[in-house]
């Protein structure tokens, strides 16, 4: 009965269904058995609720939150929230289960569609934050001390947001953060984040680059990006992975040759990249994803051939 468990995620409708969908469920239909077919297939990772329409019936969230108990690992998605219908997120607060939530939204319409507040008072491990024109990210600085993993896409039909990165040396346990564009005062500071491992950056150009050096950094990405010089990142000795997506200046990247910890090089819309430098040092590499670059895969000897992978995921 209900949804067929092939997708990544599992849509509840408020809404009996009026023909069948392989990724979604009417809420009132979900029973044990379902729950048990969620916690055993490992291809979940999103619950997620369409915010379209505005608030979702109250009765929903305790069902959604009887799936996380089993699954603490699942995020709960809220997305489409946009338009001038609220929606409430106030019944978040009752579900104890809650560690990882994703809101996807757009403010332009409407600045007060979400009370933003609610979210100091859950216990999250993980937050990512889609939301597009949001102006005032203060509560940021009030999440729980729990908190293991940050996304801010920090995009505005223009002008700058209120966003500090200063806010986010107090949390002891962040070890992945994802910024975006507008998210940018005070970069430097994430310096002393001992605990962070992973960082990317969308839009956001560095000049200067002294900071990442501190890090003991296993992850980074840059995405989006105006940067034409990138030869410093050479000194990032503690990267397993890197990533470069549309950095639309970038001719060189002779620099990856020296960070011989590396295990994953992706690169997206580089056209001006035709070559891979000197890999013969990095002898943990596993994996090449070429997407969108001027590399000829058929040029490329082996062993480095046989890692490549054409999409960016």
């Amino acid at each position: 009965m209900g949804a067929r468990i092939y997708h990544n995620h599992i849509n509840i409708s408020d809404k009996p269904l009026t023909h069948d969908r392989e990724d979604c469920i009417y809420y009132k239909d979900i029973d044990e058995k379902f729950i048990d077919k969620i916690t055993e297939n490992p291809i979940v990772h999103y619950i997620q609720v369409n915010g379209m329409d505005g608030s979702f019936p109250e009765e929903v969230y305790p069902i959604i939150d009887k799936i996380l108990e089993n699954r603490e690992d699942i995020a709960f998605r809220i997305y489409s929230v946009m338009g001038d219908r609220p929606f409430d997120i106030r019944p978040l607060l009752d579900m104890k289960h809650l560690h990882h939530l994703v809101i996807d939204c757009h403010l332009r319409e409407n600045k007060n569609l979400i009370d933003f507040d609610v979210l100091t008072k859950l216990h999250l491990k993980s937050l990512r934050l889609n939301a597009f024109d949001l102006r005032d990210y203060s509560f940021i600085q009030n999440l729980s001390n729990e908190l293991e993993s940050l996304t801010i896409f920090a995009d505005t039909m223009g002008g700058s947001v209120n966003f500090d990165c200063e806010w986010l040396i107090k949390y002891k346990n962040l070890h992945t953060l994802w910024l975006g564009k507008k998210a940018k005062k005070n970069l430097e500071s994430i310096a002393r984040i001992e605990t962070l491992k992973s960082l990317s950056l969308r839009g956001i150009k560095l000049n200067n680059f002294d900071f990442l050096k501190k890090m003991n950094l296993e992850k980074f990405e840059l995405l989006w990006n105006s940067n034409n010089e990138l030869s410093e990142l050479k000194d990032l000795k503690s990267l397993k992975e890197i990533g470069m997506w549309r950095i639309s200046k970038l001719e060189n990247i002779d620099f990856l040759s020296e960070l011989e910890n590396l295990e994953v090089i992706k690169m997206q819309d580089l056209m001006h990249i035709t070559a891979l430098p000197d890999l013969s040092r990095l002898q943990h590499l596993k994996r090449l994803v070429l997407d969108g670059t001027g590399i000829k895969i058929d040029s490329i000897e082996e062993p480095y051939k046989s890692m490549v992978e054409r999409y960016w995921r």
